[in-house]
C-alpha cells in the first residue's frame, strides 16, 4: 500500500500532518472497530485496512524525521599542495570528519527513530484502549489507560531529548566541517603568499 492509497482509506490528503492522520485514524477506528460493531461483518476487514493505512503514514513520518536530520553532504575540496605534509594533514582532517559523520548517523538512528516509534506505538495503544473504554468502562481498561498515559509522557520526553541530541550532534558535525574548511582556507592563503 502506498501513501495515496493509505490517504484514501483514512479519507485524508497524502500530505496530511501527523495530527491529521491521528485524528483520521481515531475517527475510522470508531467507525469500524469490530468491538464497537459486532454485527458488521466487514468491520474487521475495514479495521485491518485502517490499521495498515495508519502504519504506512507512520513509516512515512519516520522517514521524514530521519531525512530532516540528515546534513547536507559536503564535497571534499580536492586542492593539492606541493607540500605533501599539508595534503596529508588535510586528508586526515577530512577522514576524521567522515568518521565523525558516520558515528553521528549511527547515534542518531539509535536514538531518534526508536524514540519516535515508541511515541507512535503508545499513542496507538492508548487510542485503542480509550475506544474500548468508551464501549465498556471497566476498571482494568481504565488502569491500562492511566499506565499508557504515563508511559506516553515519558516517551515524549525521551523523544524530545533524542531530537535535542540530534540538534547538538548536527552542530558538532557543522563545526567539524567548518574546522576542515578553515584549515583548508588558511593553507591556501599561506600557499598563495609563499608563491
Amino acid at each position: 500500500m502506498n501513501l495515496t492509497e493509505a490517504a484514501k482509506i483514512l479519507n485524508i490528503e497524502p500530505n496530511a500532518t501527523k495530527e491529521q492522520v491521528h485524528t483520521a485514524y481515531k475517527k475510522m477506528t470508531k467507525l469500524y472497530h469490530p468491538d464497537l460493531h459486532p454485527d458488521d461483518e466487514n468491520a474487521k476487514d475495514m479495521m485491518q485496512s485502517v490499521n495498515a493505512a495508519n502504519m504506512v503514514f507512520q513509516k512515512h513520518f519516520l522517514e521524514q524525521n530521519k531525512n530532516v536530520q540528515k546534513p547536507a553532504e559536503p564535497v571534499k575540496d580536492e586542492t593539492k599542495f606541493e607540500d605533501s605534509n599539508l595534503n596529508n594533514y588535510l586528508d586526515k582532517l577530512w577522514q576524521q570528519y567522515l568518521n565523525d559523520k558516520q558515528a553521528w548517523r549511527k547515534q542518531l538512528d539509535n536514538e531518534t527513530i526508536p524514540a519516535f516509534k515508541s511515541v507512535t506505538t503508545i499513542e496507538a495503544k492508548l487510542a485503542a484502549a480509550r475506544l474500548q473504554y468508551s464501549k465498556n468502562p471497566a476498571p482494568d481498561i481504565e488502569a491500562t489507560i492511566k499506565t499508557l498515559t504515563e508511559r506516553l509522557v515519558f516517551a515524549k520526553i525521551k523523544h524530545t531529548m533524542a531530537l535535542n541530541l540530534a540538534e547538538t550532534l548536527k552542530k558538532t558535525m557543522d563545526s567539524s566541517l567548518a574546522f576542515y574548511q578553515q584549515n583548508l582556507e588558511l593553507i591556501k592563503g599561506s600557499a598563495k603568499q609563499a608563491a
